[in-house]
């Protein structure tokens, strides 16, 4: 029992958590995507008219066309002009024995030979067996319905009804209603009239046009007028008196049948009826059935029940369409069959994804979509020049390479062994211990001796992945695994250990940017100030504003994690603006200390691509009333700036405001002579680099004085960054630099402390 319940479980969560949910799932939801916009239509049309084609019947005869045909007109040639003609024959046929008589034509225009009371008087003789035509048609220019319907003298004395049928567009007679409302008046088809099944609907009805045109008894107006011996079929039955002339244009197309005229339309239509009421059941049903046949089919483990249940699944959809057309139940089948080839298709592939094609290992497919836990340790092992060998090989070397790869480990009773490109992983009982590690340096011991492929000694370069947080699941797992692999294979290490606490860390920075949208607005970005010193009157001139992030559970988030990935993904510019804002806004409070007070904010380069961006800075200064000169823009070299683009223009414009440009980490990225000599700066800002030794490194100091004596004769000013020793100061003094920044004078700080800081050394110089 207990045995029976666990396979049920695996059952149960491998159902819930393997791809072939996902395969039926997105299967379903193409297809029925595919049936709701009916992409189906021409498929199901054509497969339609082969059933049609091979249900192929008689009609039954109870209706008679009598047809006005190219050699009737020429017999008469003023036939359509004379309505005494046309009660004429109505007494004709009635005296032959007809049961009704039905006019396809809309007698819209009095006669122009005025004989329509002739006709009338017919009309009313045979009151209640007479039916006339009526119809609308829709302007293509204005798109509205005009309804056609005979002169007031006929209409009085008749029965109407509607002739409008309805094509696809393609061409073909798609269907017929079974009753049509016009100017608020319901008028039944011919079909309904002919058929005697009368009904309120007006949706359509498709035609059985498995019924044969040609089949449908015909005799001449020329034979019905002179009474011929061939008139003898219209005893007891219904009449339809149409034209059939190729010239008149009232023709029809059928598959399988040709171009028929429209009058056989409506016979088609009124024996369809008669047979059985039309149902359409859409294409629903057909993609339940085929729903259940394929969650069959992928849970089927053997080839042979997969092929039975495809073929059996196809064999109905294709088969029982021609028995429910026959019974006038239309469906469609197109929606399924797309759902069971999709599902068939998929699954062929999952099938062939399960094992690898060189080694016939299981592969990570199914274990990367696992969401159960497995009580294992798991072990991989990360070919690290693999993409080298694939470059140099063979396919036929490289698959014995790998086989090689596989048999080592086999050897060494990795159990479970499953492939994937470049990993193999499998699972031990063992858990962390020296006994594990021992016996995966063996393993590496065996695969660190050369592979000889196809002549030639082939050096392996591998590394370990131990991982046994044994309640996560296994697609994360899997996952950590061969995180922890491919870093012992890029740094050389036998093995690694795979450290839960990374998992924050990775969690953190996967969800960087949504949480600094989020910082933003709750106030955990600020903004702090690191005071600048001028080394000839010792006094604080300035700050560097910088951004700082308070993460509720992280604490502080150094900027080198958030705004790297700001940069990349065009979120700078309202970092950037945000910084601005704020010191602005602070410096402004600092006018009763010193009102020539700077400062610095630092620019992306990236930022200088924005066409309005000198505008956006001098709408802040305006608006916090802060002097251009007041404010430095600190260019950060993270990209080169397009000396022959928009960068040096906008860098133009920004000078031009007023403000300072200054180029910071000087000497680190793209700073040259020719560079310093494009830029509009005013001054340059040494990275701490260079600085940190200058008081007993006789090189860095060299270096150092060359680059201030350089900027001074460019005019420019010097900013010296990462001052920490009096000793830097000193010397950074004795070779006339203009300014020091870094945590000898202060650490970044808050506006508050800034100001306490300022009040403080306002009065004295600062040693």
């Amino acid at each position: 029992m207990t045995s029976l319940t666990s396979r049920l479980a695996r059952w149960r969560s491998g159902f819930v958590a393997v791809p072939r949910v996902r395969i039926l799932f997105w299967a379903m939801l193409i297809a029925m995507l595919f049936y709701a916009i009916d992409l189906g239509a021409p498929i199901e049309r054509g497969l339609h008219n082969i059933r049609d084609m091979i249900r192929s019947t008689p009609a039954d005869g109870r209706v008679v066309v009598v047809e006005i045909d190219n050699s009737s007109l020429r017999a008469i040639p003023d036939w359509g002009s004379r309505r005494s003609l046309d009660a004429r024959l109505v007494d004709n046929l009635f005296e032959l024995g007809a049961r009704q008589v039905v006019f396809d034509k809309v007698y819209t225009d009095p006669s122009p030979n005025g004989d329509d009371g002739v006709f009338a008087a017919a009309l009313k003789r045979h009151a209640g067996h007479v039916t006339l035509a009526t119809r609308f048609e829709v302007s293509r220019t204005t798109k509205k319905k005009e309804v056609l319907r005979p002169t007031p003298a006929l209409a009085n004395v008749a029965k109407l009804g509607s002739i409008n049928v309805w094509r696809d567009f393609l061409g073909s007679t798609s269907g017929v209603p079974f009753s049509t409302r016009m100017d608020g008046k319901l008028y039944p088809s011919f079909a309904s009239i002919l058929s005697g099944q009368y009904s309120p609907r007006t949706d359509l009805f498709a035609p059985d046009f498995a019924i044969r045109a040609d089949s449908v008894p015909t005799v001449n107006l020329t034979d019905v007028l002179s009474r011929s011996p061939a008139t003898h079929i219209v005893k007891d039955r219904d009449v339809i008196i149409a034209k059939t002339a190729d010239s008149l244009g009232d023709t029809h197309y059928v598959p399988g049948q040709g171009p028929i005229p429209g009058v056989y339309v409506h016979v088609i239509a009124a024996q369809t009826l008669r047979s059985s009421m039309p149902r359409d059941l859409g294409g629903i049903p057909a993609l339940l059935f085929t729903l259940l046949a394929c969650i069959a089919y992928v849970h089927a483990t053997k080839s042979g029940a997969r092929w039975l249940i495809g073929l059996g699944t196809f064999g109905v959809l294709l088969v029982a369409p021609v028995y429910l057309d026959a019974k006038h139940i239309a469906v469609q089948i197109c929606p399924a069959m797309l759902l069971g080839i999709i599902v068939a298709v998929r699954a062929r592939i999952l099938v062939r994804a399960g094992h690898n094609a060189t080694t016939g290992l299981p592969t990570l497919v199914g274990a990367r979509t696992e969401n159960r836990t497995v009580p294992y340790t798991l072990v991989a092992i990360k070919i690290g020049n693999h993409a080298d060998l694939r470059a140099t090989l063979t396919r036929a070397q490289e698959k014995l390479l790998i086989t090689e790869i596989a048999r080592r480990l086999q050897v060494g009773e990795a159990l479970e062994l499953m492939h994937g490109d470049d990993l193999f992983v499998w699972r031990t009982a063992e858990p962390i211990s020296p006994q594990l590690f021992d016996h995966v340096e063996g393993l590496h011991a065996l695969l660190s001796s050369p592979v000889s492929v196809g002549g030639r000694l082939i050096d392996l370069s591998v590394g370990f992945g131990i991982e046994n947080e044994r309640d996560r699941p296994l697609m994360n797992r899997v996952g950590s695994v061969e995180v922890a692999a491919s870093e012992a294979a890029s740094q050389g290490s036998k093995y690694r250990v795979h450290d839960p606490r990374r998992l924050e860390d990775a969690t953190f920075r996967q969800s960087l940017l949504s949480q600094l949208d989020l910082a933003l607005a709750n106030g955990e970005i600020w903004v702090a100030y690191q005071p600048k010193l001028d080394l000839r009157g010792k006094r604080i001139i300035g700050a560097e504003a910088l951004i700082r992030w308070s993460h509720p559970d992280r604490g502080m988030v150094p900027p080198d994690q958030f705004i790297p990935v700001a940069e990349q993904s065009n979120r700078i510019a309202g970092l950037t603006m945000f910084v601005l804002e704020h010191a602005i806004r602070d410096m402004r409070r600092l006018d009763t200390f010193d009102p020539e007070f700077s400062i610095a904010v630092n620019l992306s380069v990236r930022m200088l691509g924005e066409p309005n961006l000198a505008d956006e800075i001098a709408a802040l200064l305006a608006k916090h009333a802060l002097p251009p000169h007041r404010l430095v823009l600190e260019i950060t070299e993270n990209e080169e700036i397009d000396p022959n683009g928009m960068h040096l223009k906008t860098l133009y414009a920004l000078r031009a405001l007023g403000l300072h440009l200054s180029i910071d980490d000087y000497g680190t990225k793209f700073s040259t002579l020719d560079y310093i000599r494009q830029l509009p700066a005013s001054e340059i800002k040494i990275d701490q680099r260079f600085i940190g030794n200058v008081h007993q490194d006789r090189n860095a100091w060299i270096m150092a004085r060359s680059t201030v004596e350089l900027a001074h004769s460019l005019g420019l000013k010097v900013v010296a960054e990462g001052v920490e020793l009096p000793e830097t100061l000193a010397a950074l003094t004795e070779m006339d630099c203009d300014v020091a920044q870094g945590y000898l004078i202060s650490r970044p700080v808050r506006f508050p402390d800034l100001e306490r800081f300022i009040s403080a050394t306002k009065m004295r110089r600062v040693a």
